[in-house]
């Protein structure tokens, strides 16, 4: 095997034919001919926001030294996406559903690949990155057919110095990493595969193929793989909104989830409203079940209670000729309060926030005022049988690196109570 020096040439050269038939496709010829239009400029943009994000993000949650060591230095790509897509409005415009499927095909390539084999994660960023290369050519074709300037085209950056300087410290790393023969073969097999994919996503994007197009959940959230969202544009908006109402009600999230975070949220909200067509007892069973996941994962019932009214609400005021659908979900919200006041009622509730926010005396934080509601609440649940809610909230709350010795105190002292108050109860 080559050398590390070059390492990126040899991959250059074994992908070069694959490189080459990729540009040779129908969606290039209509680009450089001027007769793309703007609806297959968004779909190729929606599907690589799918494969971007995945791949981002298990690089960047990767404990693999050299991936660690590049993504360091790395700015990611995926809200350059996000901010053309929101240019383009095309959170408004159906998706290309077998696009999609492709797109997510890929994404759950990566997964795999990140789950047995993480150094092959950089065949895909060298593609990836080395597309920054040849974005820059693409970002002139696209502007004269589009007639776009800079904005919309974010993803295709022409700051020849910027994409220059990211190359070379990409190859620098490489070249310094020491990478074993099996290594390398690794990041090759995976780069040629990735163009072998990539092919057949453009080739999918030909603009003479007559498509199916569909609201699917990665318009929302591109890496929220495949569940059902509602094909009514208003009521996706509608949980859109809600979602971010929600959002806002609890600070919580954006201090621990931040924008990655707001994603799922407005996609299980997109979930959540279409699952209103089916029974009650059905709908309250997957509500359940989706309570019990993002308890375990640091979300307390009480937040998915606000979620479901405010959904509701929501979707109520904009499709109003839906209301004994929408109210189920209310009726959802209903079963999660009830559950909550059975151990500890909304008085008692109040009185140990207001305690827990006084014994902070000048450490309480007004833009974290959902602390202490949020501890009650995940103490209450483990109670009530969802498993992980104390741990999955708790251990971040009690964080030093994120957290003072006076917070801490007084959260482990909050759920110690909280914890004394439900065993009371239950005798």
């Amino acid at each position: 095997m080559t050398s590390n020096q070059s390492f990126l040439k040899h991959l250059k050269e074994k992908t070069r034919e694959k490189h080459d038939a990729l540009g040779k496709l129908t969606f290039f010829n209509h680009l450089f001919n001027k007769k793309l239009t703007t609806t297959n400029y968004i779909y190729q943009l929606k599907s690589f926001a799918i494969i971007v994000s995945v791949l981002e993000h298990q690089m960047k949650t990767s404990s693999h030294r050299i991936i660690k060591n590049i993504m360091n230095n790395y700015q990611p790509r995926y809200p350059l996406i996000q901010k053309d897509l929101k240019f383009l409005d095309a959170d408004h415009q159906p998706d290309h559903i077998v696009l999609v499927a492709k797109a997510l095909e890929i994404a759950n390539k990566i997964l795999e690949r990140s789950a047995s084999c993480p150094i092959s994660l950089l065949g895909y960023f060298y593609v990836i990155e080395g597309s920054k290369l040849g974005g820059r050519i693409l970002r002139k074709h696209y502007a004269k057919c589009l007639e776009l300037s800079t904005d919309g085209l974010t993803f295709f950056s022409d700051d020849e110095e910027q994409i220059f300087n990211d190359w070379a410290l990409f190859g620098k790393i490489m070249s310094q990493s020491n990478l074993s023969d099996e290594e390398k073969q690794d990041i090759e097999t995976a780069s040629i595969a990735f163009f072998d994919d990539l092919y057949e996503l453009y080739t999918l994007l030909s603009p003479e193929k007559t498509v199916e197009t569909g609201y699917h959940v990665t318009s929302i959230n591109p890496e929220a793989g495949n569940h059902p969202i509602p094909t009514n544009a208003q009521e996706i908006i509608a949980s859109i909104r809600a979602a971010d109402i929600c959002w806002q009600k609890f600070p919580y999230y954006q201090k621990r989830y931040a924008e990655r975070g707001i994603r799922f949220a407005r996609s299980d909200s997109a979930w959540l409203a279409a699952m209103v067509h089916l029974p009650q007892d059905e709908l309250n069973h997957q509500i359940k079940w989706l309570t019990g996941l993002l308890a375990a994962r640091g979300m307390p019932s009480i937040t998915m209670q606000f979620h479901l009214e405010i959904l509701h609400e929501e979707l109520t005021k904009d499709i109003p000729n839906k209301v004994s659908d929408y109210q189920k979900l209310y009726e959802s919200a209903k079963i999660l309060k009830n559950e909550r006041i059975k151990l500890i009622n909304n008085d008692t509730m109040e009185e140990l926030d207001i305690e827990f926010k006084s014994s902070l005396g000048y450490a309480y934080d007004k833009s974290f005022h959902d602390a202490g509601l949020l501890i009650i609440s995940s103490v209450v649940d483990e109670f009530n049988g969802y498993k992980n809610a104390i741990s999955s909230l708790k251990n971040w709350m009690t964080d030093p690196d994120r957290f003072s010795d006076i917070w801490i105190k007084a959260v482990e002292q909050l759920f110690q109570k909280v914890q004394g108050c439900l065993q009371a109860h239950s005798k």
